[in-house]
This record gives structure tokens, sequence and C-alpha cells, in this order.
């Protein structure tokens, strides 16, 4: 197999991103509860963070999640799209609106169905004994913090990936 190799080029050379000119990114204004800092004269003042107001859905890549994806057909990876906007932030399931999908996506019943069960035979979903609600793989997607839903789970990693 051939692979192109990386042009060699000087990062500053590119200027500024075109897309950054009419961003905006709303954010809130959070206290954290039980999370103190302490000011110069030894107050105990409440932590405030500035989060993203957006929901959004984290895709966990490494090259192994990549080429799977990548060998997904069509169909599948409408719906895996589909899905990531879809998800509730920190559940690990999801109940797929078939008709709303089918109108949103202008897919047939017959292609959803066919993403359905690619997507369920590589793992990505897994029925529950709901019908039309599917556990979602949080190795593949997750919209939440995964380290706070599944804490047992956790491993140190000591290596940079």
């Amino acid at each position: 197999m051939r692979t192109k190799v990386k042009p060699d080029f000087d990062k500053l050379k590119l200027g500024i991103n075109p897309h950054i000119s009419t961003l905006v990114i709303p954010i809130v204004s959070q206290t954290l509860s039980n999370q103190y800092k302490i000011d110069s004269e030894g107050n105990k003042l409440p932590v405030d963070i500035e989060m993203e107001y957006t929901s959004y859905t984290k895709l966990y890549r490494s090259k192994s999640r990549k080429v799977l994806v990548n060998r997904l057909t069509a169909s599948a990876k409408s719906l895996f799209l589909w899905l990531m906007y879809e998800i509730k932030a920190g559940e690990d399931y999801i109940w797929i609106n078939k008709d709303r999908y089918l109108e949103e996506t202008l897919t047939s019943y017959n292609t959803y169905k066919k993403g359905l069960l690619e997507l369920h035979r590589y793992a990505f979903i897994t029925p529950t004994t709901v019908k039309g609600v599917y556990w979602i793989n949080p190795d593949f997607f997750f919209n939440g913090s995964r380290v706070k839903k599944y804490p047992k789970h956790c491993k140190l990693q000591y290596e940079n990936y």
C-alpha cells in the first residue's frame, strides 16, 4: 500500500483559520459545589468555571476505531452521526425515534434497518429489552463524562497515545 507523505510546512504560514472570524462560542458560568480557592487574605472563595453552553458528544479516537467507522456503509454512518446528535448527557442508552430519523435524513425504512443492523453487528449499539431503545457503546461515543459515569472502569495511563 502506498501512502502519501504529509507535506512539510510552517504552521505560521497557514495564517488564521477563516472559520473563526464569525465564531461565537456560547458559554455559561457555573459555581462548583464543595470546591474553593483561597484568596491572598486566606478567605475561601467558591470556584467559578466557564463551560460551553452548547451540548456536544465526544467521539473517541484510535486507529482501530477510525478504521471501523470508515468501513461502515453509508447507511450505518448516517445513523451513527444522527445518534451522536441525539444522545443525551450522561446516558448510555438511546431511544431511536425511527420516524423522525427517516424524516430528517430522507432515508428509506430499508436503509435505516440496514444501518441499524450494521451498527449492532459492529457493537456500536446493542438492543435493550425495550423495543426501539438501544445501549450505546461508550467506547465509541458518549455525551458527558465517562469518568463520572463509570468510575470503576478507569485506568491510569502513563504513556501518551
